[in-house]
């Protein structure tokens, strides 16, 4: 008997690599899906959930909502839930701005980390 197959509601495909690692006895897809609700929780939770039941509607079956974002304890957590309304910035954009941080905050306080919850399946909708 094979492993279970989900779909995962994001266009993503790193972070389909990312939990394809961690569920090693899954089978994942990337929803094909040409909009994503918008990401309006107050929590990760909650937009993940948003995805997945959204994904769930088009493609049926176990469907994985996911959403992250980066939390800097110097920005008081954030962007957080707000990562992805960040603007990109190019590499010597931020080697630059690197020199202006490390002037106003001591290394102890420009630690972040990486938030990545997921929403359950549809069993749980």
């Amino acid at each position: 008997m094979g492993g279970l197959k989900a779909t995962l509601a994001s266009g993503n495909e790193h972070k389909l690599s990312e939990l394809a690692r961690a569920l090693e006895d899954c089978e994942l897809e990337l929803l094909d899906a040409a909009d994503y609700p918008p990401e309006e929780g107050a929590t990760y939770y909650e937009n993940a959930l948003a995805k997945a039941r959204y994904g769930q509607s088009i493609a049926g079956g176990w469907v994985l909502g996911e959403d992250s974002g980066i939390e800097v304890e110097a920005l008081d957590g954030g962007p957080g839930l707000h990562s992805s309304a960040v603007p990109k910035v190019s590499a010597s954009t931020l080697s630059s701005s690197r020199t202006a941080r490390s002037a106003r905050w001591p290394s102890s306080e420009t630690t972040g980390r990486r938030r990545t919850p997921t929403g359950p399946g549809p069993r749980a909708l």
